[in-house]
């Protein structure tokens, strides 16, 4: 008798997880967010080179983009797929991957910098998206972000 009641227990238990696990929210895409502004100011405060080398290259992809399709949802969604490691690919967001890891590459050969540290590398990004976020509001086409950092850079 012990028996029966200890499964008829178990299998109230397991009705009791399946529909917990049904009432939990589906799990969300990765998402990255923008850098903190404790972040942001620690980051402009001791790496603006490093932010300065990635704006370059993602303003010359711009430049050198005859189609017009790089604009700031581009910047901001090559960014946020450069973080997760996204491979680049043929779209505007994919060439501001691409531009992005030629920055790093750039960086990275000259023997006085060396390789970056994967942290610092995303946090440079999430910091560059915040300002893509501050300096945007993503309609289509728009590129104030991009006319901004054309300001400083050349």
């Amino acid at each position: 008798m012990a028996a029966l009641n200890k499964e008829k227990l178990l299998k109230q238990l397991s009705k009791r997880q399946k529909r917990r696990r049904e009432q939990r929210p589906a799990p969300m895409a990765l998402e990255v967010k923008p850098a903190s502004m404790g972040l942001q100011h620690t980051m402009v405060s001791h790496h603006e080179d490093l932010l300065q080398n990635i704006e370059f290259s993602v303003l010359q992809a711009y430049n050198q983009d005859d189609s017009g399709q790089i604009d700031d949802r581009a910047v901001m969604n090559g960014y946020r797929n450069a973080i997760l490691g996204v491979a680049p690919d043929d779209s505007p967001a994919g060439r501001v991957v691409r531009a992005v890891a030629m920055a790093r590459f750039m960086r990275e050969g000259f023997p006085d910098i060396g390789p970056i540290d994967d942290g610092l590398w995303r946090d440079a990004l999430r910091v560059l998206m915040r300002s893509v976020k501050t300096h945007s509001q993503f309609r289509p086409g728009e590129t104030s972000y991009l006319d901004f950092i054309g300001h400083f850079i050349r």
